[in-house]
């Protein structure tokens, strides 16, 4: 399976490593791994663009069901995405020379949101001119009847027109009204942005703390949920406290990526943002790795190592005396 360790190698030697890129500038930007990619800014020409590397399976087919929906989309908003097949070499564990896909988004000239949205806690005219770019966004899914489901401040930028431009459009689905919820908490942060000035995590999606009752301890609000200590155990609740994890954990690391490291009934694993195990329970040590997507468990004495949809990768069993002798290995603690 490719890596981010092989998209970094790629960038650092684009003559070498990529069929056609061969004349972009990367200049170390961060990569970043979001839930089905991996993915850097780069410059072909004056033009930026994001470049990202499938990190599974179905990454390419959300976004060629993407592009068969922009064909038909009359919205300057929808960028046009470009699939690149067979375009990144990379090599394998056991040493193989293979090619990956490679997905280029063209991105707009325009600002991160999550600045507009601090300018707008000290004016209320740019709060107002937000608010009002937000129900002009809504207004145009609306018109071209398009959900993005992933709409969220670091996926939004803001023109100099003060249009918003939404990025990261692989989620995107026929029919708008899917991303209701979304806009309300993006309405949301603005009003509380203006009244605690706090500042948010770009990548982690950190949103200003609700007020959360009724439980022995909470956690803040990470992508969206909050872990809650109640008498039956730990769980998580959405930012108006609805259960939408049971309290049945007697750990609970906060969510990364979409996962979230658990403990029940003294054994660890991994479970996804609906509460669905990605790694069933029965490890006495786990480790997720938000960047590379990973996870290292140990059972009897031995390490396994699993993919980001927790499917165990063979080829890595090599490397367990290896991790064991270097890594600092995961304890379970009390919040």
């Amino acid at each position: 399976m490719v890596t981010i360790s092989n998209l970094r190698n790629a960038l650092a030697t684009p003559a070498k490593s990529f069929r056609r890129l061969k004349e972009f500038k990367w200049d170390n930007a961060p990569i970043v791994r979001s839930t089905y990619f991996a993915e850097t800014r780069i410059r072909i020409g004056n033009c930026p663009y994001l470049l990202s590397m499938p990190l599974s399976s179905v990454a390419i087919h959300r976004v060629e069901r993407f592009c068969n929906l922009r064909c038909h989309l009359k919205s300057e908003i929808a960028p046009p995405l470009r699939i690149m097949r067979d375009e990144m070499l990379y090599i394998d564990p056991t040493q193989r020379e293979l090619y990956c896909d490679i997905l280029l988004e063209p991105l707009p000239n325009a600002l991160p949101y999550c600045d507009a949205v601090a300018n707008a806690a000290d004016d209320k005219v740019e709060a107002e001119n937000l608010l009002a770019a937000l129900n002009e966004l809504e207004e145009e899914l609306k018109l071209i009847d398009i959900s993005l489901n992933n709409l969220r401040k670091e996926n939004l930028l803001i023109d100099q027109r003060g249009l918003l431009r939404p990025i990261r459009w692989y989620h995107a689905t026929k029919r708008a009204g899917g991303d209701k919820m979304a806009f309300e908490q993006l309405r949301s942060e603005i009003t509380l942005e203006r009244e605690a000035l706090e500042l948010h995590d770009s990548q982690h999606a950190y949103s200003a703390p609700p007020i959360i009752e009724g439980h022995i301890s909470t956690g803040p609000m990470i992508e969206g949920l909050i872990a809650v200590k109640d008498e039956s155990g730990w769980g998580f609740v959405d930012g108006n406290n609805h259960p939408i994890i049971e309290s049945k954990f007697g750990w609970v690391s906060d969510f990364r990526e979409g996962r979230a490291e658990v403990e029940f009934e003294g054994l660890m694993g991994l479970i996804d943002k609906s509460g669905n195990y990605i790694i069933d329970p029965i490890y006495d040590v786990l480790n997720y790795d938000e960047v590379s997507g990973q996870s290292r468990a140990k059972r009897n004495g031995e390490w396994h190592t699993f993919d980001y949809l927790g499917a165990e990768i063979q080829d890595a069993q090599q490397l367990n005396t290896e991790y064991e002798a270097t890594t600092s290995t995961h304890r379970i603690i009390n919040k």
